[in-house]
């Protein structure tokens, strides 16, 4: 009887753990609307060769020439502001996290960055 009760426990044990591993398995690009999917670009002369992609899991940055960097997607986060709905995105860089942060105005499909929001990206096309 004594053995019984054990492997119920364990089974219910094994049950939860993995019920708990799941839900923290969502995939990053829950919080990314197909809106801000794609690649996006600026007029501003001084990024005249850089963009920016968002893909589901994936950050890429054009640095200019043929310059790409490339970045697993780990998080994304959402909340309301003034210039339009803020994104935190991390991203792994060598194994810390790093974060790129922009607003999404969805009354002119922009996105400004958090960090430089002087000027606007636009949307160049999906990927």
């Amino acid at each position: 009887m004594m053995a019984r009760r054990g492997s119920c426990f364990y089974l219910a044990g094994l049950i939860l753990a993995f019920g708990l591993l799941a839900s923290g398995c969502a995939t990053p690009s829950e919080n990314l609307p197909a809106e801000v999917l794609g690649r996006w670009a600026t007029t501003e002369p001084r990024y005249a060769d850089r963009f920016f992609e968002i893909q589901t899991e994936i950050l890429r940055f054009g640095t200019g020439g043929d310059g790409l960097e490339v970045y697993s997607i780990t998080r994304v986060t959402t909340e309301p502001h003034p210039r339009g709905r803020l994104f935190r995105v991390t991203y792994l860089v060598d194994g810390a996290d790093m974060q790129f942060a922009f607003h999404y105005d969805a009354s002119n499909s922009t996105i400004r960055l958090h960090n430089q929001s002087s000027f606007e990206w636009l949307k160049a096309g999906r990927p």
